[in-house]
């Protein structure tokens, strides 16, 4: 019944040129700045550095400076690092949804596994307990590379590397060794999922959006429609 409730909610005007917006949410949301987790306000300001997760059955929206929107599902643990310049957001646990208009500045998301990394479009991400990532895109496309650090690499001198790497579909594994090389990143396109294992481990595959019924995703559409985001 989450659903019913969120709409219930006004929605805020576009976030301001330095700051993100807390749009709305349900449920068990706290927000952290600084070192203290405190309960959230509908149209707080978020800036960079700032936390939010969510507790059992609760949804949270953000509105970044450009009015593209990210959304929190429940038991999910977010970071915003950039609000300028290149967007780069972290998540830790849980799932997250993401509609990126088109930016000047590319926009990232970093898992304990992953990193993925658009200029414009619409992709969700799943994080397991075990850190698996999973990165479905439904519109435009997306560059999946290793962590920036994992702790399997060591440091070295600094060399030029080649653009981006495709994995045609509908499935394709991608050993630890290979992923472990990879120093540009893997293209995830449209109606194309991609799973990186806690092990290193990778596999992309084909799928079809207009085949999924898990509420999740239709909310998702929905409110993307109502904020005008398509």
């Amino acid at each position: 019944m989450i659903w019913l409730w969120t709409f219930l909610f006004p929605l805020c005007s576009a976030a301001s040129d330095s700051l993100a917006v807390l749009n709305f949410f349900v449920g068990e949301v706290e927000v952290r700045k600084a070192e203290f987790w405190r309960k959230a306000v509908l149209g707080q300001k978020l800036a960079r550095g700032d936390w939010v997760r969510t507790g059992k059955e609760s949804r949270a929206e953000i509105l970044l400076p450009d009015s593209s929107a990210v959304r929190l599902g429940e038991n999910t643990l977010f970071q915003l690092k950039e609000l300028k310049g290149a967007r780069g957001t972290r998540l830790l646990r849980g799932r997250l949804w993401n509609n990126i208009r088109r930016l000047k500045a590319e926009y990232e998301v970093a898992s304990p596994t992953a990193v993925a990394a658009i200029r414009g479009t619409v992709f969700r991400l799943d994080v397991a307990p075990d850190s698996t990532t999973i990165v479905w895109v439904y519109k435009g496309q997306v560059g999946v590379r290793p962590p920036p650090k994992p702790p399997w690499v060591r440091p070295g001198p600094r060399r030029e590397v080649e653009g981006p790497k495709e994995v045609p579909p509908p499935v394709r594994e991608v050993g630890v060794e290979t992923w472990r090389k990879i120093v540009a990143e893997i293209l995830v396109r449209e109606r194309e999922r991609m799973t990186v294992r806690r092990d290193g481990s990778a596999e992309k595959r084909a799928f079809a959006p207009e085949k999924e019924v898990e509420e999740w995703v239709r909310w998702n559409r929905k409110r993307d429609e109502i904020l005008g985001l398509r």
